[in-house]
């Protein structure tokens, strides 16, 4: 029964791209005229560089190499463009950003993200009006471009602008309801109004996404004050002192990397990780594939880059070097139950459930109440000549860890294929009835009662 089938609960078998990998050619009489590159910011003469030093210098090299090549690669696609843009403003070159960038607009005068990193520009230079007209621009070029949404309520809220605010901020938070960022400006925002209950409404959503949010807390601490509650103003003060000597432990860890090196390897990241998107949405794999071969050379620890280049491998079905990557991760972070959530969720996904199950099996040493990690490995435990039995009882501790209705309805699938149909028919209901109106609950049901 499809209703019922392992596929069917939460992943698909990947299948491989069809995509040419060579990117499409404008007519030779509509070619647009070679794009104007302009030459790369030239850093500081070190005679006698250190280690750290010399690693920045390798990261930028390699960064600009990709983003160049995607510009002539893709006959200066305007997200290209924008991309080479973006890290000559951020190696300090002005000039050359808004030569790349207006040549996006002069390619397409409707491609949104020119007129944001625009903005971006003039909110960084302390020009929140013309920040503000810039994102504005960008919005009504592409109203679901939701990274306009947080910069353009710091231009408003930098103005004094916070009824404005309030409507673009409600507005993302439509579209996209778990971001705590978000959810602070719009806290802010309603405490400048003096809306106190709205304020506090919002920093608590925050902290129901993100209990160590330390804007959050903190927001919630200047609500009280405002408010003469002294009680509760002072227990979240307690609470961000907590978080505040977490913060500064964490940037203790960090003082052996320096600043421009921890920005280097972001801003790199970005390059191959942006430089391999543009090229795969062009159809160009291959050379996609080897933007990211190269990043995941030089920044072995990106998980971002690794985690891309493992789905454009299992796109082709080259699956084994796509999982041994993942590996690869987990083995350089073995403490990270990110990157064995990762391994696990790509080879389920794959079909490889003794590496599934050999994953989870990692992720639950490291996060023994995982709910998640239990109908990650129920799955992997109930198709044909496996475990049946085991797959009950990994969905019964994840029912026991956290009883909502998906958790019921894994825990009904594995009895189905184990052959308790009754069981299964009782956890139905009881997912039903958390989520009445939930169809694919509903059509199971009907299956079994068949």
């Amino acid at each position: 029964m499809n209703a019922l089938g392992v596929g069917a609960i939460v992943y698909s078998r990947l299948t491989p791209s069809s995509k040419d990998s060579s990117p499409p050619q404008p007519p030779a009489d509509r070619r647009l005229p070679s794009p104007e590159i302009p030459p790369r910011p030239t850093p500081p003469a070190l005679s006698n560089p250190s280690a750290v030093q010399s690693e920045v210098s390798r990261l930028r090299s390699l960064a600009f190499d990709a983003a160049e090549f995607t510009v002539r690669r893709l006959d200066a696609s305007p997200g290209a463009l924008c991309l080479l843009g973006k890290l000559h403003l951020r190696t300090g070159n002005v000039d050359g950003a808004r030569l790349l960038w207006d040549q996006a607009i002069a390619r397409d005068a409707d491609f949104a993200e020119a007129y944001l990193d625009y903005g971006h520009l003039e909110l960084k230079r302390g020009n929140a009006e013309a920040a503000e007209k810039f994102f504005r621009k960008a919005l009504a070029k592409d109203r679901t471009l939701l990274a306009a949404y947080s910069p353009l309520a710091e231009a408003l809220l930098a103005q004094g602008k916070f009824t404005d605010t309030v409507t673009y901020l409600s507005e993302f938070l439509s579209l996209r309801p778990q971001s705590v960022k978000v959810w602070c400006q719009l806290g802010q925002a309603h405490q400048e109004l003096a809306q106190f209950d709205q304020a506090e409404h919002c920093y608590s959503k925050a902290l129901q996404i993100d209990a160590t949010s330390r804007e959050a807390v903190s927001g919630m601490m200047s609500v009280f004050r405002s408010q003469g509650d002294r009680p509760n103003a002072d227990r979240y003060a307690e609470q961000f002192a907590k978080l505040d000597a977490s913060f500064q432990r964490v940037a203790d860890d960090r003082k052996s990397v320096t600043l421009d090196l921890i920005k280097m390897r972001d801003l790199a990241t970005y390059a191959f990780q942006t430089a391999a998107g543009l090229l795969a949405g062009a159809g160009d794999i291959s050379s996609a594939i080897a933007q990211l071969e190269t990043g995941n050379e030089a920044l072995p620890e990106s998980r971002e880059i690794a985690s891309q280049l493992a789905n454009q491998y299992a796109g082709l079905g080259r699956y084994d070097q796509a999982i041994k990557l993942l590996r690869q991760q987990c083995d350089q972070s073995p403490d990270d139950s990110r990157a064995w959530m990762e391994l696990a969720t790509f080879c389920l996904q794959c079909r490889r459930f003794d590496a599934a199950e050999a994953a989870l099996r990692q992720l639950l040493k490291l996060t023994p109440e995982n709910a998640q990690a239990y109908v990650l490995l129920s799955q992997t435990q109930m198709p044909a000549n496996r475990d049946p039995q085991a797959a009950v009882a990994s969905a019964r501790r994840a029912v026991e860890l956290s009883a909502t209705a998906g958790n019921h309805y894994v825990l009904a699938t594995a009895l189905y294929h184990g052959g308790d149909l009754q069981a299964a028919e009782a956890e139905l209901n009881k997912a039903i009835a958390l989520e009445p109106d939930n169809t694919e609950f509903r059509s199971a049901l009907s299956a079994i009662r068949q």
